[in-house]
């Protein structure tokens, strides 16, 4: 028995890490949803009146610039996806 669990301590003290297809197929799967929730996280914290208009920073997260113009966001645009019914 103590076999067993000095494996599974050891295993435990392992810093696993999943690799770059894990995460790929992760953001693949739930790049909706994570989109959303961090939209929720911003139109929250705006009402709280923890963000100005210029900057918005998470601490810890990395983040790639991207403007292509699928892939920005402006007032105009952030209010229609808003009206827009689930489904779409």
């Amino acid at each position: 028995m103590r076999g067993a669990a000095k494996r599974r301590a050891d295993l435990a003290d392992r810093r696993l890490m999943p690799d770059l297809k894990t995460i790929a197929d992760f953001w693949r799967d739930n790049g909706l949803a994570i989109s959303n929730v961090c939209a929720l996280f911003v139109m929250l914290c705006r009402k709280m009146d923890l963000l100005s208009e210029a900057m918005i920073a998470i601490d810890g997260s990395r983040f790639e610039a991207m403007n292509a113009r699928d892939k920005n966001s402006t007032k105009h645009k952030i209010k229609v996806r808003m009206e827009a019914p689930e489904g779409r």
